[in-house]
């Protein structure tokens, strides 16, 4: 990926530096182009392809700085990794620096050995960026081709979403407005309260009691005021008590005020709900008030778009699979045993240099049949389908062992084999979670625990690396911990999920089985 054989544009006044600069890099195999002016360097740049800068930060007329913001401003040579030469070594100006842009500083007088360590460091992050973006354009073309196979289901479904977020705006247009009504008048409020068409709760922050609801909610909870006054939210609320306190601290503070929930209702249905809370002041006293608005059809269809997709991406996944095993695997194979053929030959001439190739050649191959066989097994593992998740999963943990030093602690108790699309998803969760510890966190340990109670299945995550703040979570859920929210929400689970910056991270999911 990398070319050592690199174009290098030198800029600095200083043709001494620019010089023993020049020099320096070709000794190690770099072309260098000089340039004394920014003025120079912007024309340069428009004639000759270069794959790193290296700019001066004070020179007369148009410093580094001005140079650098121009040359980020345009769209073909804006993503030119550029480090600053420069005797400048307070906070501000290397602050400045990187925010026009650069990727690094080299402070003078310089050191050679720092000087190419960081050249060679930048060209090879840019080669592996542009590898990256090759890469990106050819899964977008593969999502393409699966997005028109989603087209026609998601534009049945695009009518009823276009109501429900219609209805959700009118919502909250009437939350917003009896809200100020509430303000403006106790009795006006109690009238609003009661004859309201949506399930309506008032909450005391301090012990997070149901102090009233109207005739709705009682009616949607199925309790009478006297049983529901005596519950807490903590009895409705499927959240731990920990997050629970932590989102009604998010209504006091003005932070958020739409939320999505799971309420039990007295029947012990669990239903899922829009929950839109502000805080009021009655009698003096601060509550939380909460209008309620039974989405759970809408989850369900939602469920079934997301089932759509996962089952759609696992097809891909197969095909593509049997693709790699049907196709390229037998074409090595019969390459192997040409070459076996041919080694044969070869031994029987004596000719050692050409037995050397050979043998060389077949290493080669050898390897490509083993990657041609993990890729094929991590996009659709024959394991988890012939022997089931345990076992599916205990190879995976083998692999990582064998090729690292993180520790695997599993603990299982699975009675039986249950529904693959189940066994997959979850599955397919626990591979993305020991994938993110992997890549983010550099943990030692990693504890899972899978277990059946009941009709329940239960697991349980930890690892001891990096974690991250919790309130890091709702403006910032990457696409792996999002993919994993969307499984679980799929196979109508609960999750809860711990983390603190170098306290390790913890997920715990259950989702029924049966």
């Amino acid at each position: 990926m990398f070319n050592k054989q690199s174009n290098i544009l030198l800029v600095d006044d200083s043709q001494t530096n620019t010089y023993m600069l020049k020099e320096l890099l070709s000794t190690f195999g770099y072309n260098a182009h000089e340039s004394f002016s920014g003025v120079e360097a912007l024309e340069a740049i428009k004639k000759y392809e270069f794959d790193l800068i290296l700019l001066d930060i004070i020179m007369p007329e148009q410093d580094g700085f001005d140079v650098c913001r121009t040359i980020k401003q345009m769209d073909k040579y804006k993503n030119i990794p550029i480090i600053f030469l420069t005797a400048l070594t307070d906070l501000n100006s290397i602050e400045k620096g990187f925010d026009m842009g650069a990727v690094d500083f080299i402070t003078k007088p310089f050191k050679p050995k720092e000087i190419i360590a960081r050249i060679k460091t930048h060209l090879e992050l840019n080669a592996y960026r542009l590898n990256l973006e090759t890469l990106v354009r050819e899964r977008t073309k593969t999502l393409q081709r699966t997005n028109i196979e989603l087209e026609k289901e998601i534009e049945r479904r695009k009518k009823v979403e276009d109501e429900l977020k219609l209805h959700k705006e009118k919502l909250e247009v009437l939350v917003d407005i009896r809200t100020k009504e509430l303000k403006e008048s106790e009795e006006s409020f109690r009238t609003i309260f009661q004859k309201n068409g949506s399930p309506i709760l008032i909450i005391d922050p301090e012990n997070y009691c149901i102090v009233n609801a109207n005739q709705t909610a009682l009616e949607f909870y199925g309790y009478d005021i006297d049983t529901f006054s005596n519950k807490t939210i903590f009895d409705i609320n499927f959240l731990s008590k920990e997050r629970i306190e932590f989102e009604l601290n998010n209504v006091k503070t003005l932070k958020k005020n739409y939320f999505n929930f799971q309420h039990k209702i007295a029947t012990g249905e669990i239903r899922e709900v829009e929950v839109y809370s502000f805080p009021i002041y009655l009698r003096q006293k601060l509550h939380l008030i909460s209008t309620i608005h039974d989405i759970t059809e809408k989850k369900e269809m939602q469920n079934k778009i997301l089932s759509t997709i996962i089952q759609t991406e696992e097809k891909v996944k197969q095909r593509f699979a049997k693709d790699l095993h049907d196709g390229l695997g037998p074409i090595l194979s019969t390459i192997k045993l040409y070459l076996k053929t041919l080694e044969n030959k070869i031994e029987e001439k004596k000719d050692k240099n050409i037995y050397s190739i050979v043998k060389k050649i077949e290493e080669i191959i050898n390897e490509a049949i083993n990657s041609t066989k993990e890729i094929s097994n991590q996009l659709s593992p024959h394991i988890l389908t012939n022997f089931g998740l345990i076992t599916a999963i205990k190879s995976i943990i083998k692999k990582i062992e064998f090729s690292s030093n993180i520790k695997f602690m599993l603990t299982a108790d699975v009675i039986e084999r249950f529904d693959s699309n189940i066994e997959t998803s979850v599955y397919r969760i626990i591979l993305e979670l020991i994938n993110n510890s992997i890549k983010h966190a550099k943990p030692n340990n990693i504890k899972i625990s899978i277990l059946q109670l009941d009709n329940l299945l239960n697991v349980t995550y930890n690892d001891d690396g990096q974690g991250f703040e919790f309130n890091q979570l709702e403006n910032n859920l990457g696409m792996g911990l999002q993919n994993i929210q969307n499984r679980v929400n799929l196979l109508h689970g609960n999750y809860e999920l711990k983390t603190r910056a170098n306290q390790g991270f913890y997920l715990f999911f259950s989702v029924p089985i049966k």
